[in-house]
C-alpha cells in the first residue's frame, strides 16, 4: 500500500493530495497487535511525504504546497496517536476484563450478574451452575426469584425493591434459602450490589452467594446434641450441677433447685459457686457452718477441688444429701446431689 500511494504521489503535481493519502497507511495499524507498528507506519508515511515533496512534478503555489505537506504530516501523526491511544485503552479494558473473569470464575463462591428489570441472568460463573444443579442454558432461562425459597421471597423482594427505588441504597446482604434443581434447600448468605447508569437508575445487579448449608446442618446437629444433653441432665436421678474452671455455675437441672429451695434466687448460670455456698451458710442451710462461715467455706472449697470425692452432708430441717463430685482435666467440676433423708 505504501508503494502504491507513493507512486500516485509522484505522478501528481505538487499541490494535489499533498501526502494526505498516507493517513490510510497509518490506519493499517489498527490490525497490528503492537503499538510500535503504528508508529513505524507513521514514520514511513512521514518519510514518503517528504520524498514526495521533492520528487513530485512541480505545480501549485509554494507556500500552499508546503502548508499542505505540513497538514499531511499533522494528520499522519494525529491518526497514529489516536489509534495508539485506542489500542492501549482496549488492551487495558481486556486486561481488566480478564482480571474480572479470573475472579468471577473462581470456584470458591457462586457469582452472577442479573438485569434490574426482569431479574434474568446476564452472566453467571460455573460455581453458580454447580450450586443449583442447572446447566448454563437452563440458568439463563431463570431469574433469581425462580430459585428463591417461597417462604423467603417476600422479604427478598422487599429489599430488592427498596434498592431499586432508593438511589442512596446500592447494596444489601441477607441470609436466605434457595431451592436447587433436585429440590434440596440451600442456605446462603447473599451480598447484592446495584450498578446504576449515569441517570441514577439501576442498570444491573452483581450477586455473591456463599453456600452455608453445611454450616446450618452442623448448627442443627449441635442444637440437637445440646437438647439431648439438656434432657439427659434433667433426667439424672438427683440434682446436677456443673461448675466451670473459673468457679462459675455452668449447668444445673431443676432437681438441684428443688433440693435447695432457699437458694432459688441465687442458682443462676454465670453466678459464683463460692458465693452460692456462702449465701447458703449465711441463710442457715448448712448447720456445720454456723458460727464459723468463712472457715467452713475455705474447708469446703479445698474439698471440692479434689479430683474425685463423695460425702454425705446434713442440711437444715433435718435433711441429708449425698454428694458425688468429679473434677475434669480442664478444671470443670461435675456434681450429683441425691436426697438421702429417707435413708437416715
Amino acid at each position: 500500500m505504501a508503494a502504491t500511494i507513493f507512486a500516485i504521489d509522484l505522478l501528481l503535481p505538487l499541490g494535489v493530495a499533498g501526502g494526505v493519502p498516507y493517513v490510510a497507511l497509518v490506519l493499517l495499524g489498527i490490525w497490528f497487535s503492537k503499538v510500535r507498528h503504528i508508529y513505524i507506519l507513521a514514520v514511513i508515511g512521514s518519510v514518503l511525504t517528504g520524498i514526495g515533496y521533492f520528487a513530485s512534478p512541480p505545480g501549485g503555489i509554494y507556500w500552499i504546497v508546503l502548508f499542505n505537506r505540513g497538514l499531511a504530516l499533522f494528520a499522519i501523526w494525529i491518526t497514529a496517536f489516536l489509534i495508539s491511544a485506542h489500542k492501549l485503552k482496549a488492551a487495558e479494558l481486556r486486561k481488566s476484563d480478564e482480571r474480572f473473569h479470573r475472579v468471577f470464575d473462581m470456584p470458591l463462591m457462586a457469582m452472577g450478574i442479573f438485569a434490574a428489570e426482569d431479574k434474568k441472568w446476564i452472566e453467571i460463573n460455573q460455581r453458580m451452575c454447580e450450586l443449583f444443579g442447572y446447566s448454563r442454558e437452563e440458568m439463563f432461562a431463570l431469574s433469581w426469584t425462580d430459585l428463591t425459597h417461597p417462604d423467603d421471597l417476600n422479604a427478598n423482594l422487599s429489599l430488592f425493591n427498596t434498592t431499586m427505588t432508593d438511589p442512596a441504597k446500592n447494596s444489601y446482604s441477607q441470609q436466605k434459602r434457595f431451592i436447587s434443581r433436585d429440590g434440596k434447600v440451600i442456605h446462603a448468605i447473599v451480598q447484592i450490589e446495584c450498578i446504576r447508569s449515569s441517570d441514577g437508575k439501576p442498570d444491573y445487579f452483581i450477586i455473591h452467594i456463599e453456600d452455608i448449608t453445611k454450616r446450618k446442618e452442623i448448627e442443627a446437629k449441635l442444637r440437637e446434641s445440646e437438647e439431648t444433653l439438656a434432657m439427659a441432665i434433667e433426667n439424672v436421678p438427683g440434682g446436677f450441677l456443673m461448675v466451670d474452671k473459673d468457679d462459675c455455675i455452668a449447668l444445673y437441672n431443676s432437681k438441684f433447685i428443688l433440693m435447695y429451695p432457699e437458694l432459688q434466687d441465687c442458682i443462676l448460670c454465670g453466678a459464683s459457686f463460692e458465693n452460692l455456698i456462702r449465701t447458703g451458710a449465711q441463710r442457715g442451710i448448712y448447720p456445720d457452718a454456723q458460727g464459723n462461715v468463712e472457715e467452713w467455706i475455705e474447708t469446703r472449697m479445698k474439698k471440692l477441688n479434689e479430683k474425685e470425692i463423695s460425702f454425705e452432708e446434713q442440711l437444715s430441717k433435718g435433711r441429708w444429701i449425698s454428694v458425688a463430685l468429679k473434677k475434669m482435666p480442664d478444671g470443670t467440676r461435675v456434681g450429683i446431689h441425691v436426697d438421702i433423708t429417707n435413708l437416715k
